[in-house]
């Protein structure tokens, strides 16, 4: 037999820059991705030969019986949306440097399945579906789902010393109810380049940046696979009851198991302390970091009810985490004449707890 598999990718992509006025910049920005796959598997008859030289038809290794084909089409198409639309306007006043952003982002994402099976095939040069003869089966489904988000950000520096970050993001997931999509996730963070400082002049020929920072921040996590967790979905079978009912194995539907309506977003909040330097014509730099991180509403290992229940629990935001931790990163670059290279050493450690379930 053989098996063909066949996959296209077609990506457009669109963006319009304007600037109504100086400083001031506009963008939209459009993302189409769609693929397709088709995949196609047949298994022919095999035959041997008697010793007078007719031939029979024989098992395949065993697996199936004298004689057996099959055809198997498996198809799939999918696009994916994305748009961006934010602005940015960047204004200084003296020293004082301000850059303001504000946006919107969505995506969309659709696909669509069909497969068919089918066996017996009436002739082994047309191996095709409409050319199987029994246990025909068809199947296939559709999907979607979409995330949104409105974003925005202050940035403040001044005369590059005093470095300030203002962030919030309003996001929304539509594999959420009503009541439970949408979660808004703010962060900050602030800087000191200490040498850009006038008391520290005498030290500029070793050090051209030294910069303690800080930073606090939340970001929302969708925390699960499953396009629609909040439906309850029954499976069905064709002809696959233990009766039989007017000489025909009846279709089965099975009972579906229980979902949550209180499924949310996952918070990650995270607490950092960083230290950048860069020394000896930045040749020399490196990186100093410790944090904790918390993560709450964890979506955790579903909890445990009584058997008499009859079904499985549902997966609900029962647990916190706490991670602490710190890395350590130092980079050497340079040259000698026309040879350039660079060393790069990363050291770090973490310890992570379930504090919550």
């Amino acid at each position: 037999g053989r098996k063909s598999d066949q996959q296209n990718f077609y990506t457009q992509q669109m963006a319009f820059i304007f600037e109504p006025i100086k400083d001031w910049t506009i963008n939209v920005e459009g993302n189409l991705v769609t693929s397709y796959q088709n995949t196609h598997s047949v298994i022919l008859p095999i035959y041997n030969h008697d010793v007078n030289g007719d031939s029979y038809a024989a098992s395949w290794s065993g697996s199936y019986a004298p004689g057996y084909s099959s055809v198997s089409d498996y198809n799939y198409k999918q696009d994916y949306f994305a748009t961006n639309i934010y602005s940015n306007y960047i204004k200084s006043w003296g020293d004082h440097n301000f850059s303001f952003l504000a946006g919107f982002n969505a995506e969309l994402k659709k696909y669509k399945t069909d497969s068919g099976y089918g066996e017996d095939l009436i002739s082994s040069s047309t191996p095709y579906l409409s050319q199987t003869q029994s246990n025909f089966t068809a199947g296939g489904g559709t999907a979607e789902y979409s995330v949104a988000g409105f974003f925005g950000r202050i940035n403040y520096n001044y005369k590059e010393r005093y470095l300030l970050e203002l962030n919030g993001r309003y996001d929304g997931s539509s594999r959420f109810v009503r009541g439970k999509r949408w979660g808004f996730f703010p962060s900050m963070s602030i800087g000191w380049n200490i040498a850009k400082e006038d008391f520290f002049q005498n030290w500029t020929k070793i050090f051209t940046t030294l910069k303690p920072r800080f930073s606090v921040g939340q970001l929302g996590n969708q925390s699960t696979s499953n396009w629609y967790p909040f439906y309850q979905t029954m499976s069905t079978g064709s002809q696959s009851g233990k009766w039989l009912v007017d000489g025909a194995k009846t279709n089965t539907a099975y009972m579906p198991g229980i979902v949550s309506n209180s499924l949310t977003w996952e918070t990650i909040e995270s607490w950092n302390w960083g230290l950048d330097w860069a020394l000896l014509n930045n040749r020399l730099t490196g990186s100093f970091d410790t944090y904790i991180r918390y993560t709450k509403d964890m979506v955790g290992p579903a909890p445990t009810l009584a058997s008499v229940l009859g079904t499985s629990a549902p997966s609900v935001n029962n647990c916190n985490l706490k991670s602490n931790g710190w890395e350590l990163e130092v980079s050497w670059r340079d040259h000698i004449r026309d040879f350039s290279y660079g060393v790069k050493l990363v050291l770090s450690d973490y310890t992570t707890k379930v504090t919550k379930y």
